[in-house]
């Protein structure tokens, strides 16, 4: 898991509040325009909660998708790639001698 700096985390947070600003709005236009208005303010939880909830999921799934795209560039290659590049199977074999043997019985 990648460490986050400053940056990083208050686009997560601004992510974070436009989706769930942009899952809100569109549940809080489709009450008004069935119920025409609210009896108390209570009957608007359950309609800011849900398209909150929506919006979350929707921030969830694109914060981990852009985490992902600007980390992955910068790895370069792994010490398997590089072995295989070179040949050295040496150290893979020696890897393989210190596996657990399963049981039998």
């Amino acid at each position: 898991m990648p460490v986050l700096g400053r940056v990083d985390r208050w686009g997560a947070v601004a992510l974070a509040l436009v989706c769930g600003g942009g899952g809100v709005a569109p549940r809080v236009a489709r009450f008004f325009t069935y119920f025409d208005r609210i009896r108390s303010p209570l009957d608007m939880v359950p309609t800011v909660c849900f398209g909150a909830g929506g919006g979350l999921a929707v921030a969830l799934l694109l914060y981990g998708l852009l985490v992902r795209l600007r980390h992955h560039g910068g790895r370069g290659r792994t010490d398997r790639q590089d072995r295989a590049r070179t040949g050295d199977r040496a150290h893979d074999r020696d890897r393989a001698g210190t596996r657990t043997p399963a049981p039998t019985s």
